[in-house]
């Protein structure tokens, strides 16, 4: 619906199901500065409409997202690396429709620096990385893995973080767990 296209908080008021996409995450700030748009994805997430996210939308729903470019084809590995460098990831605020900082396309796209990084930023507040081929259903305060593959949640509460002499994260003392279809989250 961004674009041209009225965007409404009415139109989802009686849906059944609403269905947010988004491509690259370097992409959504315009997105969700504007009022019109996020006030309709609250609508969607606060009615009784069954609401799916996909790819940036995803990061979206969080606390914060990292609104960093998403890497390409060819610049998946440099990605990679870039991203547990202390300076790679920058966050913006997202809509906190779920009490973390949610990472789609864990693994397939090398995101493991993003998620650390999220931790690092607010050790606080979980991140939670979503693989590809899994979702995580929220219902209220109830969180489960549904799917193919896991979700892994950081939990840098007891952690301490710094930059190594390469600039790279340097963590210690944080708790990863690694969640499989069907288990819910904490």
């Amino acid at each position: 619906m961004q674009g041209r296209d009225a965007v409404r908080p009415a139109l989802v008021k009686d849906a059944a199901g609403v269905l947010l996409i988004g491509g690259d995450q370097g992409r959504l700030t315009p997105a969700l500065s504007d009022r019109a748009f996020t006030a309709t994805v609250r609508a969607a997430t606060r009615g009784d409409a069954v609401t799916w996210t996909e790819g940036a939308m995803t990061a979206a729903m969080g606390n914060r997202y990292a609104a960093g470019a998403d890497p390409t084809a060819e610049g998946l590995e440099d990605f990679g690396i870039a991203a547990f460098r202390t300076d790679g990831t920058r966050f913006r605020s997202g809509l906190a429709v779920v009490d973390a900082t949610l990472e789609p396309m864990l693994t397939r796209e090398y995101r493991w620096g993003r998620l650390y990084n999220a931790s690092a930023h607010d050790p606080r507040t979980p991140a939670l990385g979503v693989s590809e081929l899994s979702a995580l259903a929220v219902d209220g305060a109830s969180r489960r893995v549904v799917g193919d593959r896991s979700v892994i949640a950081v939990d840098g509460r007891d952690a301490t973080y710094d930059a190594g002499s390469n600039g790279a994260l340097v963590a210690t003392n944080v708790l990863l767990t690694a969640f499989a279809p069907g288990d819910r989250l904490p």
